[in-house]
Order: C-alpha cells, then structure tokens, then sequence
C-alpha cells in the first residue's frame, strides 16, 4: 500500500516540513482528485474545482461532508497526500447556540482532522501518487472502506449511541457524541439517557461533565418549573 504512517507526533512534525509544492505536487493532488472522484460521484459526492486545495464534498441528512487534498512532502521520490475529513451540520449550531459562551462563536463543526484518525491507534498519514494509476485506486479503495462507512454512521443513532457506552466514535469527543444523540431524542428520552450517561459513564472528565450541565440546562432536557433543575438528577448537581 502507497501509504506512510505516523504514530509519534515528533515522528510526524518532522516529515512535514512547511514547504512551496510545485508542480509536480500539484500534478500528485490531480490525480488523487480524480481518483477519488470516479470512484466517490456514485455514493453522492461533488468534486469542487476552486482553485484552492482539492475538495470533495457530499450533503447528508443535513451533515456537510467534505474530503480536503492536502500537499504532503515527497515520499518514495514522488509526491504525496494528506487526506482530511471535515463533517459539519448546522443544526448543531443552533442547538449549541443555547449554552455556548458567547453564543455566536458555537461552531457547525462536528469532527475534522486527518484521516489517519480512523486508525486504531489514530495515526498521521500521507499517500504516494506517483505516475502509476493504482496508487490513486489503493487510495480510494481505503476511503470507501474506511471513511464512508464511519461517514454513514452519523446517521445511524444505535450505532452512535454504542460507541458512546465504547468511549466515544472515533474522531469525536464524548460530549460532541452526546450532543448529536440529543438532537435525535425527544425530552424525556434524552434525560434518561443524559442520566445514566452521567451516572455510570467511566470516561468522562470533569470538563465534559460541566459542557454536558450547561446543555442539559440551556436546552430544557431537565423537568421544567423545578426550583432546583438538579432535583430529579443528584449526579448532576453542582458542587
């Protein structure tokens, strides 16, 4: 496979040495584009001809998902990719709007980063794209095993709602995970679920713990009217 993986940080810094790509870089991203546009279009994704870095983007069940080409140094004597995964949905931003401070910075963004993410362990990574067609095809052949299917899972709630108990899906944090199983509850469902995940969750750190109470109060999931919001739910309550 025409890939280079990093596992140390130090490892990664090193090799990406911040450079000017010329032509040949230019002409390693067009080929990759390309590959992954004949093989992408049938499962509904749009190439962008912008003039910036190459763009694949796909719309949804109201999630924007894009794969960004990004020029990587030389590996192997030919050019290189970093391929990155950007998801975002703008529903969030509404729902985050309501506990975010301030409420205008609440961002779309509900993952982002290199693809090398969805390894276990999360690695760095770039692909050679040399003159020979079939390292555009191995580059393909991953995304579609790899990232679609963890792309596709965003709509699929048992499958979020799984790797939560798990310790999150891969590339997100535990509270964004919550969040995105929130939007899909009703109010009571959602208290329930926000209960037990409190409760009984292993994983998660005080800083969550505090983003989850601010949701929890902001977007009335706790029994309204209460003269203590925290009543039903003494895990929740503050110290």
């Amino acid at each position: 496979m025409p890939r280079l993986s990093f596992l140390d940080a130090d490892a990664w810094e090193a090799f990406w040495v911040p450079k000017l790509h010329g032509n040949e870089s230019l002409r390693g991203l067009d080929r990759a584009a390309d590959s992954l546009q004949a093989v992408l279009e049938p499962e509904g994704f749009r190439r962008f001809r912008n003039g910036g870095a190459p763009l694949l983007e796909r719309r949804l069940g109201g999630y924007v998902q894009e794969i960004v080409l990004i020029p990587g140094p030389t590996f192997d004597g030919h050019p290189s990719v970093n391929v990155r995964l950007h998801i975002s949905l703008p529903e969030l931003k509404l729902f985050r709007e309501r506990y975010w401070r301030p409420s205008s910075m609440a961002p779309a963004l509900v993952a982002g980063g290199d693809s090398g993410g969805l390894d276990f362990p999360p690695v760095h990574a770039v692909w050679r794209m040399s003159d020979d067609p079939q390292d555009g095809i191995d580059l393909a052949d991953w995304l579609v095993e790899t990232a679609l299917p963890w792309l596709d899972g965003f709509e699929d709630f048992a499958l979020l709602a799984m790797q939560f108990e798990r310790g999150g899906y891969p590339m997100i944090g535990l509270p964004t995970c919550l969040e995105l199983l929130a939007l899909k509850l009703g109010r009571s469902e959602a208290k329930r679920f926000l209960r037990d995940a409190l409760a009984t969750h292993p994983r998660l750190t005080e800083t969550a713990r505090e983003r989850i109470r601010q949701m929890t109060l902001s977007t009335g999931i706790v029994r309204g009217g209460s003269a203590d919001p925290f009543a039903s739910m003494p895990e929740l309550r503050r110290k």
